[in-house]
């Protein structure tokens, strides 16, 4: 699969798509982390040295009626300038959230729409 769905689809950019699960009737999206794009979170430099990874999953939004989840490994790097050993910034989401921006938009979206009982019916939400 081309990642252009993860981007354009799901707002996932700076990462490679590696391959795709179905498991109990949900879609499980591996992705991993382009290496040419990986920088210090504190000072943005690109000098650095991966130095391990954390495995996390992140809810997306659903096709049709099967929820989407993103797993991807977050590296940690040490930055060779400033010192500072921590992992990369996830992109895509918020920070200590479990969903990506775009989901929140779209459940954002959903409450203008609708009131919360049409908005309760869409399925995984």
């Amino acid at each position: 699969m081309s990642t252009s769905l993860l981007d354009h689809g799901f707002g996932i950019s700076g990462y490679q798509h590696v391959h795709t699960k179905f498991p109990d009737g949900a879609i499980h999206f591996r992705v991993r982390a382009d290496v040419f794009s990986l920088r210090c979170p504190e000072c943005g430099s690109s000098k650095i040295k991966c130095k391990g990874q954390v495995r996390s999953r992140v809810r997306a939004v659903s096709l049709g009626s099967k929820p989407v989840w993103i797993e991807l490994a977050v590296p940690r790097v040490l930055c060779l300038l400033c010192g500072l050993l921590c992992q990369v910034k996830i992109k895509f989401a918020f920070w200590r959230r479990s969903y990506p921006q775009v989901f929140e938009r779209y459940a954002l979206e959903l409450s203008r729409r609708h009131d919360h009982t049409q908005s309760r019916m869409r399925p995984g939400i």
